[in-house]
């Protein structure tokens, strides 16, 4: 499971690590993204990546076309094991994928919810493979929506949880956002390799999802 992750590259470094050239989209930085928030999402339109504005929360499409206004089943991870088999997200699957952009996230180890921050190694700014979705009514001003495609975790992670969200390879973001094979589209839904990540504990101060300082992503024996 993914519950917090941390963005604070401006936009304009979101744009240079996607290779985008444009976008009216603005982003402050944010070391402890919740769900429910909304943030810079890159998808794409009409054969080309753009970055949009979504929410963290899944949104299915049974709820919008039952025009119900209970939004509390909106899943923020969804796993990859199951995704392309599941009707409540096996369309976007097919259809609508996205890439969150990322510095790092957080993960709790279940022996005593030590918090810990984690990042790729030599990649400052990395995305998890995700899937998106919006009310098709034009009137509608809810923003669309997305979650972050989870899988088994790699050697490192393990030992803190045995999930970890989908880091999609660079050189592999135009395939995830524009390919249409499937079986293509599971294989790129693996554990990120082992020696390419770092980690390290950081202060429980993150379990609380109002705080927001750069001082969340320190490790913990060197807070003050």
């Amino acid at each position: 499971m993914c519950g917090r992750f941390a963005l604070f590259s401006n936009i304009e470094v979101i744009m240079k690590y996607a290779n985008l050239i444009d976008s009216n989209i603005s982003w402050s930085p944010h070391y402890n993204i919740a769900p429910s928030m909304e943030m810079p999402v890159i998808i794409n339109k009409e054969g080309s990546p753009v970055v949009t504005s979504q929410k963290w929360g899944f949104i299915p499409d049974f709820v919008y076309k039952s025009k119900s206004q209970v939004k509390a089943f909106a899943p923020i991870n969804v796993k990859s094991e199951t995704i392309d088999q599941k009707p409540i997200f096996r369309n976007s699957f097919r259809k609508r994928r996205c890439l969150i952009p990322v510095n790092g996230f957080y993960e709790w180890r279940k022996a005593d919810r030590q918090p810990f921050f984690i990042y790729v190694k030599d990649l400052p700014l990395f995305f998890f493979a995700g899937i998106w979705n919006s009310n098709r009514d034009e009137k509608s001003s809810e923003p669309a929506n997305f979650a972050i495609i989870t899988t088994e975790a790699n050697e490192k992670i393990l030992p803190i949880h045995n999930r970890m969200p989908v880091i999609i390879d660079p050189e592999k973001m135009n395939e995830w956002l524009s390919s249409e094979g499937q079986d293509e589209l599971k294989n790129l839904l693996i554990p990120y390799p082992d020696d390419y990540i770092e980690l390290y504990p950081v202060s429980k101060a993150v379990n609380y999802n109002k705080n927001n300082f750069e001082g969340l992503i320190k490790a913990f024996n060197h807070l003050k």
